[in-house]
């Protein structure tokens, strides 16, 4: 009864309570049971009727080989830096304010808490690109007010000279960027930089990437 949704059981509510779920449980079984029988059954059963979480649906036929595929590189990440091989992260964060406080914090006295002036002067958004090296914890990252396709190359090019020591490792590139799927591509530090990164990632018109 707990995994199936309440209006199954004629409940009003979106979700199960302990107090639903005994109601529910007298109108519908011949027996009835106490709200900490219940609680004990959902407990033992790791069950959590009162939680949930949000997931994002797929339409592509071949996520689910995809998805493992972009998991097993985050699980050798490790093992692949051994081998000179790395595995970057790449994701952005987009229309984040830049807010400052039109009068200074002041301190906590005793008796009295920390103050925080809640008026603030704006600054517009940034955005900001970040490539994480998975294996070493490595974090590059730019901070610009747009995020064109310029922008995007500008980032790689400046990870590539971040990483310079490391200009013998070939290994793999994970972005979600633009669209949330997840995609990969081979590359290489040395000569050209991202010269093997598909031109999807570098390429296109003012502020979209395909």
């Amino acid at each position: 009864m707990a995994t199936r949704k309440p209006a199954t059981y004629h409940c009003a509510a979106t979700r199960w309570s302990l107090d639903d779920l005994v109601a529910a449980l007298e109108q519908h079984r011949p027996w009835g049971m106490s709200r900490s029988s219940i609680w004990r059954i959902l407990e033992e059963a790791d069950l959590k009727p009162h939680r949930s979480v949000y997931w994002l649906n797929s339409h592509d036929p071949d996520f689910e080989p995809k998805a493992h595929a972009i998991c097993a590189l985050y699980l050798n990440a490790l093992r692949f830096f051994e081998h000179d091989r790395l595995v970057i992260c790449t994701d952005e964060k987009t229309g984040m304010q830049i807010l400052q406080r039109k009068y200074p914090t002041q301190p906590m006295a005793p008796g009295k808490p920390e103050k925080r002036e809640h008026e603030y002067i704006r600054h517009g958004v940034r955005a900001l690109i970040a490539s994480f090296v998975v294996a070493t914890g490595q974090v590059v990252w730019n901070l610009g007010q747009t995020r064109t396709s310029a922008d995007f190359a500008a980032h790689l090019a400046h990870v590539v000279h971040q990483l310079q020591r490391c200009s013998a490792m070939t290994g793999w590139w994970i972005t979600s960027i633009p669209t949330g799927a997840l995609m990969s591509a081979a590359w290489s530090p040395s000569g050209a930089g991202c010269r093997a990164l598909p031109r999807r990632y570098v390429e296109g018109h003012s502020g979209a990437r395909s």
